[in-house]
């Protein structure tokens, strides 16, 4: 079922690899803005597959449910959901975008009914607008070093 999702969204695919846990990678969303007010967690996960290191790879971004978060799930979402082994033989870097759980959002949602405001829903929303930014400047640029 990953794979006819995947490409549904991305194409023809290969079929799946094995994913290196040791290509799982944390880093900081907050250099991509101010992760307090979008409700993001301040750290946020990327798979880069080991051909993705040497050269320029796709990006997809993959948003986990309620409940689903480092901080509530652990790795579970992100190393059994599949799409890291898909990722790993058709050479596209995973964005795995976090979401805290508070006050206002006990379940780790992302905003789907206005706690970060009432803008919420347009694309130039807080939470993803600092997402498309993940997507567009991925967090890899000296991990060659």
């Amino acid at each position: 079922m990953t794979g006819e999702l995947l490409e549904h969204v991305l194409g023809s695919l290969s079929p799946q690899g094995s994913q290196n846990l040791s290509s799982l990678y944390e880093f900081s969303q907050a250099s991509y803005g101010d992760v307090w007010a979008a409700g993001l967690s301040n750290k946020g996960f990327v798979y880069v597959p080991n051909a993705c290191m040497e050269i320029e790879c796709k990006v997809h971004v993959l948003f986990h449910g309620c409940f689903g978060s480092f901080e509530i799930n652990g790795f579970t979402f992100m190393t059994e959901i599949g799409v890291n082994d898909y990722a790993e033989s058709n050479e596209f870097i995973v964005i795995y975008p976090q979401i805290t759980a508070h006050s206002n959002n006990p379940e780790g949602c992302w905003d789907f009914w206005g706690y970060t405001g009432d803008d919420f829903m347009i694309q130039s929303a807080l939470q993803i607008s600092i997402v498309h930014k993940m997507a567009q400047n991925p967090p890899i640029v000296n991990w060659n070093n």
